[in-house]
C-alpha cells in the first residue's frame, strides 16, 4: 500500500493529541479513511467497536484541503478514540458527555480555548470546508411568504428534471439553480433526488440571498 503524505500527516496529528490525552504507548494509531460522503452531516466520525483492535477515524476529503482544519478535525476525533479504546465495551454511550469534555478541556489548555468542542466535527461547523472534487448544481427555491429552501444534485437525470420542473410550475414559486465547489453546500443537505430540501438558518440565510443574485433562473415552458 502506498503511503502518502496525508497518510503521514495523519499519524502525526493523532500521536500529538493521544500524547496530549496521556494515551499508553501501546494504545494503536486509529486507522484512518478519506472519504466522500455528499449530504452526510459530519466532517468527520470516529467508529468503534471493542472487538475491533482500534478505532476507524473518517474524514470528508474536501475538509482535508487545509492542514490547520483537518488537524483541529482530527483532535476531536482522537478524543474519541482514545476514550473508546481506554474503555473498551464500557464506551458505549459516552458521546460528547463528561468524559469527551475532560479529554476536550485537556486539548484546549495545550491549543487554545474552543479548539476542540462537541460540534466541530458536525455539517454546521465553522471550520473552513474546503472545496469539492467536482462541482454541484444548488438548487434554491422560494416559496411565497416563506422561507427560501435548498437543495442539491451532482448529475441531470429524469427524475431531477421532473423534480425542478414540477416545483417551479407551482403559481407564486420561484426556482433558480448555481453551480459550486463550496464544501458547505454538502454536508446537512440532502440531495434532491430524495425531493427533500433544508430551510437555511444562521449565515446560510445570507449566503443564499448572495447566490440568488447570481443564480439562472428554472422557466418552465407553457
Amino acid at each position: 500500500m502506498r503511503i502518502t503524505t496525508l497518510d503521514i500527516d495523519l499519524a502525526m496529528y493523532a500521536r500529538k493529541y493521544m500524547d496530549i490525552l496521556d494515551a499508553p504507548a501501546d494504545m494503536p494509531l486509529p486507522t484512518f479513511r478519506v472519504t466522500h460522503r455528499p449530504g452526510a452531516r459530519w466532517l468527520a466520525r470516529c467508529t468503534w467497536n471493542y472487538l475491533w483492535p482500534t478505532t476507524v477515524i473518517e474524514v470528508q476529503r474536501h475538509m482535508t484541503q487545509d492542514p490547520a482544519t483537518l488537524e483541529q478535525l482530527v483532535a476531536h476525533e482522537v478524543c474519541h478514540h482514545v476514550l473508546n479504546v481506554r474503555h473498551g465495551r464500557m464506551a458505549y454511550g459516552i458521546g460528547h458527555g463528561p468524559l469527551f469534555l475532560a479529554a476536550a478541556a485537556k486539548v484546549n489548555a495545550v491549543m487554545g480555548a474552543d479548539y476542540v468542542t462537541t460540534a466541530n466535527d458536525a455539517c454546521n461547523s465553522k471550520l473552513n470546508h474546503g472545496k469539492l472534487p467536482r462541482p454541484i448544481t444548488l438548487v434554491l427555491y422560494k416559496r411565497p411568504e416563506k422561507a427560501p429552501i435548498v437543495s442539491w444534485f451532482q448529475r441531470v437525470t429524469p427524475k431531477i428534471t421532473h423534480i425542478v420542473k414540477q416545483t417551479a410550475a407551482r403559481p407564486g414559486h420561484e426556482v433558480r439553480m448555481v453551480e459550486t465547489r463550496d464544501g458547505r453546500w454538502v454536508n446537512g443537505i440532502p440531495r434532491l433526488a430524495t425531493c427533500r430540501y433544508a430551510v437555511p438558518t444562521g449565515e446560510m440565510v445570507a449566503r443564499i440571498d448572495a447566490l440568488w443574485a447570481t443564480a439562472s433562473t428554472v422557466v418552465v415552458p407553457v
